[in-house]
């Protein structure tokens, strides 16, 4: 989990600020991933469920924490999660990450 200085150059970079209603990061929070309490906050600000919620996630304790959030995830493939506890609970989708490069 980032912190805020990291997590808003990123944003910002992708050009993604003004279309993210939140924005959350480890500064947000007393707990680090895996705890679900950054889902949880995000989705309390949201004014939703975190089962309304749909969480990109890249690491092995961010899975376990949308997992223990409740939250749907869409898990980038990385080496560090290619396969692993929840790979049973995932769709692998061929090609997705060509589509995302050419985006």
């Amino acid at each position: 989990m980032s912190y805020r200085k990291d997590t808003l150059h990123i944003v910002r970079t992708l050009d993604l600020e003004q279309s993210l209603d939140v924005i959350l990061a480890r500064d947000d929070v007393e707990n680090p991933k895996s705890d679900p309490e950054i889902y949880l906050l995000a989705a309390q600000r949201l004014e939703v469920s975190p089962e309304e919620c749909l969480v990109l996630e890249d690491s092995p304790a961010g899975l376990g924490a949308r997992f223990a959030a409740s939250a749907n995830v869409i898990a980038l493939a990385t080496p560090f999660i290619a396969a692993g506890p929840h790979e049973s609970q995932c769709w692998r989708m061929p090609g997705l990450s060509t589509a995302l490069r050419s985006y």
